[in-house]
């Protein structure tokens, strides 16, 4: 991340309308690999005295609880670590892993790209703006957990 820009180019992992700041979570101390802004991340069954504690999905039928956001801080995260990511209703820039049209359902990758929603795939959000190609940059609505028929 670079202070002091003279623009505001937008980055993956980014709010783009925010009703409401980035919430706080814990990451799961049994998260043993890093990981970056925009992975999607589910709720990981945990007792918490506190925050609520998410770990990444590992497959593309987990359901997403949230997004990590980008940090000034640094954009690695790890067991244990305090994160900010985004939850349901908030709209967020991800990178496409191919063409998505504007109003596509979207569905979370891994490795923290979207794509388009297959037949009874799980849903993370909206597409409220298209992507040519892979990398590109997507607006996207997050409606998960929460089904969308």
């Amino acid at each position: 991340m670079e202070l002091n820009k003279f623009g505001i180019s937008p980055e993956a992992g980014d709010g783009v309308y925010a009703p409401q700041p980035a919430r706080t979570f814990k990451v799961d101390s049994a998260v043993t690999t890093a990981f970056g802004p925009t992975t999607a991340l589910k709720l990981a069954g945990v007792v918490s005295n506190g925050l609520p504690v998410v770990t990444p999905i590992t497959a593309t039928s987990d359901v997403p609880y949230c997004i990590a956001a980008t940090s000034l801080r640094g954009n690695s995260f790890n067991g244990g670590d305090k994160i900010k990511a985004w939850v349901s209703d908030e709209v967020v820039w991800l990178k496409a892993s191919a063409a998505i049209t504007q109003g596509s359902k979207v569905s979370a990758a891994v490795d923290g790209t979207i794509a388009a929603t297959g037949e009874g795939g799980v849903v993370l959000g909206y597409a409220e703006s298209s992507a040519s190609a892979a990398d590109d940059l997507v607006a996207v609505r997050i409606t998960a957990p929460y089904a969308v028929l």
